[in-house]
């Protein structure tokens, strides 16, 4: 009774807090989160080397054995997702979830550009995962002052400002799935042909490889060991880690510059049954939330 009336309170104060913004029922959620010390919380406050203003925030939360937190993630979604200009849901088990939405710039803070939250659920240790990442405008307040009807026009993002964004947003959420191992990869460049088979990354903490990263008609569910992810005073980023599988062992070198989620691939494999092969392969791709790859998995699982 008591767990039932906390939740009902907790419900109350999300949905009933006075103004709303656009995503204020999933921040007053993220709140609750940081109540619970039980809750695990990681938080990237990223800025601007020169001028120390924000640049990024990034906030991940994972619940184990939360489900009433789970379910008031799920009503702060539903309430606010009419105020997103982008939204996925998935059908997970039946039920459907949500899976990705973004918000726009608000008059709440209009330094704050974009909001993305991504959801990410685990079938087999029953873990869900958030991740907000919010980006900034360092620029604006001070573009604010100086604007008039005269020169809005002229101080109209480009096409190619948007496109940057665009990029810069992929990249901060690349950066996120690759350091807690939650990424996928999708072949894209002119060397390979289009297979909806290709695929590699992570699925309930194992590595799949399949098609020209298996290199045979198989799904090869790997494990992982030595994963190591670096990121350099510019920005880039390096993962490195090596993989066994039950009939394949080997090693991948990915690497991604600041301003986008295209990466190289060094991918070292080597084949054991039915004879010893060896391969050396280098790929480009893009990386992205493994539960967002629009791939076919293969039957054949090894």
């Amino acid at each position: 009774m008591k767990n039932i009336l906390k939740c009902f309170l907790l419900f109350g104060f999300l949905f009933f807090s006075g103004h709303m913004s656009a995503q204020e029922n999933l921040m007053n959620w993220i709140k609750e989160c940081e109540k619970d010390k039980f809750v695990d919380m990681t938080v990237i406050d990223n800025k601007i080397p020169e001028t120390k203003k924000p640049d990024s925030y990034i906030v991940k939360i994972t619940l184990k054995e939360k489900p009433q937190l789970v379910e008031l993630m799920r009503k702060a979604y539903e309430s606010d997702k009419v105020n997103a200009f982008s939204v996925i849901d998935k059908r997970v088990n039946g039920v459907m979830f949500p899976s990705r939405c973004i918000f726009a710039k608000t008059e709440v803070d209009k330094t704050i550009t974009e909001t993305v939250f991504d959801f990410y659920y685990d079938t087999k240790t029953s873990e869900t995962t958030m991740t907000m990442i919010r980006t900034f405008d360092s620029n604006n307040q001070e573009l604010k002052k100086t604007l008039n009807k005269s020169n809005i026009a002229s101080n109209a993002p480009s096409k190619k400002e948007s496109v940057d964004k665009e990029k810069m947003e992929n990249y901060e959420i690349a950066k996120v799935v690759l350091s807690n191992q939650t990424f996928g990869i999708l072949p894209d460049d002119n060397r390979t042909p289009y297979n909806n088979k290709n695929f590699m990354g992570f699925e309930n903490k194992m590595l799949i490889l399949q098609g020209i990263f298996a290199r045979d008609e198989a799904r090869h569910v790997c494990a992982v060991k030595n994963y190591k992810y670096n990121v350099d005073k510019e920005g880039s980023i390096m993962v490195t880690f090596d993989f066994t599988g039950r009939i394949t062992t080997g090693s991948f070198i990915i690497t991604m510059k600041k301003g986008d989620n295209y990466v190289e691939i060094i991918e070292v494999i080597n084949q054991t049954i039915p004879s010893y092969k060896h391969f050396r392969i280098r790929f480009y791709g893009e990386v992205f939330p493994s539960d967002a790859c629009d791939y076919m998995p293969i039957v054949n699982e090894l």
